[in-house]
C-alpha cells in the first residue's frame, strides 16, 4: 500500500487482497495487561465519562496512536499497528460510499451536531484547504487523506475512527475533552456504531478518547487533539470484585501517579504527603495524618479523581 500514489492504485491492490478475519476482541484492562496510566489524559477525560469507571491508557504518540489503541484492544499489545492501519485503510477503500454517505454516518451522533457530516469529517482533514465542500471535493478529500495514510506515522482522525468500528465490528464511543473546542466537541464527542452490525455485537463497544501529548498544560484557547487513548477499566468485570477490592484494584493500576512508602508505625504518612503537597492544602479535606492505608484508600482515590478536573501540570513520579 504504501507505494501506491494515486487512489485507483491503491483500489487495484485492495480489491485483489482478502484479509483474514479478527480474532475476538478480549476484555483489556489495566491489571490483566499491566498497562499504565497516560496522566496527561488523566485531566482531559470529561464529567461525563467518570462514571464509566475508565482511564486514560499510555499508548505510543508517533503518529499511529490510533492504530496502536486498535492493536491493543485486538491484540492487548501495540505491536500490530501496522496490521491495523492496513485493515482501516482496507475498510475505507472497499465501502467508500458509506464514509461519503451522510445518512450512514449520522448514526451515534448528538443531536446538536452538524447534520453535513462527510463535510464536517472533511473540514478536519489535513487536505482542506477552505475550498467549497460539494460531495466532488469531500470524495476528492476523503481519497487524498486514504492515500496519505499508507505511510505509517501518518494521523488519523473522524473518519478512521468510524472505519475502525466496522474493522472491529465494535462500536467505538469517540470521547471528546471539554477542554478545547467545544463547537468541535458537538460533532466528535459521540458514539461510532458498526455499518455493519449483528444483534451480538450491538452490546459491544470501546472507548477511545482525542487527546493531546501535554495533556491541558496548553492555554485553552490553543488547544486541539494531537494524540488517541484507549479509555480502560482497571480490572476485569467477571471477577465482580467487592468495593474494598475495586478501590484497590483501582489504586494498584493508578499507584504510579504516588509514591507507596509506608512509616514504621504501618501508617502511610508519606502517600498523604504527597497528595497534600500536590493538589495542595486548600484542595485537601481534614484528615487525620496517621490514618492507615487501609482506611485512606477511598481517600487516595477521591484525591486521583480529584485531579482530572484540576489544569495543574501532570505529577511528577
Amino acid at each position: 500500500m504504501s507505494s501506491c500514489q494515486i487512489y485507483e492504485d491503491l483500489q487495484q491492490v485492495i480489491a485483489q487482497s482478502q484479509l483474514e478475519d479478527l480474532p475476538r476482541l478480549p476484555e483489556v484492562t489495566f491489571l490483566t495487561h499491566k498497562r499504565t496510566v497516560d496522566q496527561s489524559a488523566l485531566s482531559l477525560i470529561p464529567e461525563d465519562q467518570t462514571t464509566q469507571g475508565l482511564y486514560p491508557c499510555n499508548v505510543y504518540g508517533d503518529g499511529n496512536c490510533l492504530p496502536r489503541c486498535a492493536s491493543l484492544l485486538v491484540y492487548g499489545h501495540e505491536e500490530n499497528h501496522l496490521e491495523m492501519r492496513t485493515r482501516i485503510i482496507d475498510e475505507l477503500v472497499r465501502h467508500e460510499d458509506n464514509y461519503l454517505d451522510d445518512n450512514m454516518l449520522m448514526n451515534g451522533c448528538n443531536s446538536s451536531a452538524n447534520r453535513n457530516v462527510a463535510a464536517t469529517f472533511a473540514m478536519f482533514s489535513e487536505n482542506y484547504y477552505t475550498q467549497k465542500l460539494t460531495g466532488v471535493a469531500v470524495q476528492r478529500i476523503f481519497r487524498a487523506e486514504v492515500i496519505d495514510l499508507c505511510q505509517s506515522g501518518r494521523y488519523m482522525g473522524a473518519w478512521q475512527m468510524s472505519a475502525l468500528a466496522n474493522v472491529l465490528k465494535t462500536a467505538v464511543v469517540s470521547v471528546y475533552p471539554l477542554y478545547g473546542g467545544k463547537t468541535i466537541r458537538d460533532d466528535l464527542h459521540r458514539r461510532f456504531p458498526p455499518f455493519r452490525m449483528s444483534e451480538q455485537d450491538k452490546a459491544k463497544e470501546v472507548y477511545i478518547m482525542w487527546s493531546n501529548i501535554n495533556g491541558a498544560n496548553i492555554p485553552e484557547i490553543d488547544w486541539q487533539p494531537n494524540h488517541f487513548v484507549p479509555l480502560l477499566k482497571t480490572s476485569p468485570e467477571e471477577n465482580h470484585p467487592s468495593v474494598d477490592q475495586s478501590c484497590a484494584n483501582e489504586v494498584e493500576a493508578l499507584s504510579p501517579m504516588f509514591a507507596f512508602e509506608d512509616d514504621d508505625d504501618g501508617s502511610n504518612t508519606s502517600l498523604l504527603s504527597n497528595i497534600i503537597r500536590e493538589l495542595g492544602d486548600d484542595q485537601m479535606p481534614d484528615v487525620d495524618i496517621q490514618t492507615t492505608i487501609a482506611d485512606s484508600i477511598d481517600i487516595y482515590i477521591l484525591m486521583i479523581r480529584c485531579l482530572r478536573y484540576t489544569t495543574r501540570p501532570p505529577l511528577n513520579t
